[in-house]
């Protein structure tokens, strides 16, 4: 975090981390890891930081850290993502900011959606407890892999203005 910044946060010597490598797989990342080593290990030199020798484990931490980022992701449209509370149904239920229904939590003032692990393990919290209001019937929306890219991109935008 000296050298590199995640979403604004940390370092500036190297890019964020935060949708550096967007549509890049783990091959691509270790080709410009080799490629930037020599000015890498220049950098860290310079501020006085040690190359670290790693581990494959502490490869597969560092690797499992810049997915939950979204580094190698591509990211949503938190607009898209907005629009889909609407046209999957959340708001009959949920609301935002006030807006919305009210048989269900507020989103807007749902702890722990500042990242996308975060919104993951609501969203597996909500399948596994979510109650359906007395009386209504209501069908479990389906996700396209890029829309739920576009809700967790939304709901991530609420996570971070508490």
């Amino acid at each position: 975090m000296k050298c590199h910044s995640v979403r604004g946060e940390g370092g500036t010597v190297g890019p964020d981390l935060a949708g550096a490598g967007q549509g890049h797989t783990t091959i691509d990342f270790a080709a410009a890891m080799w490629n930037k080593a020599p000015a890498m290990a220049r950098a860290m030199e310079q501020v006085g930081i040690l190359v670290p020798q790693l581990k494959a484990e502490e490869m597969a931490d560092l690797l499992a850290y810049l997915y939950s980022i979204q580094y190698s992701a591509e990211s949503g449209d938190p607009r898209r993502g907005q629009e889909l509370l609407r046209g999957k149904g959340c708001l009959a239920c949920h609301a935002v900011a006030g807006r919305g229904g009210s048989t269900a939590g507020d989103l807007s003032r749902a702890a722990g959606l500042d990242s996308q692990a975060g919104v993951i393990a609501a969203l597996w919290n909500h399948v596994l407890i979510g109650e359906r209001p007395a009386g209504r019937e209501l069908s479990w929306p389906s996700l396209r892999p890029a829309e739920m890219a576009d809700l967790a991109a939304f709901l991530q935008t609420l996570g971070r203005t508490r």
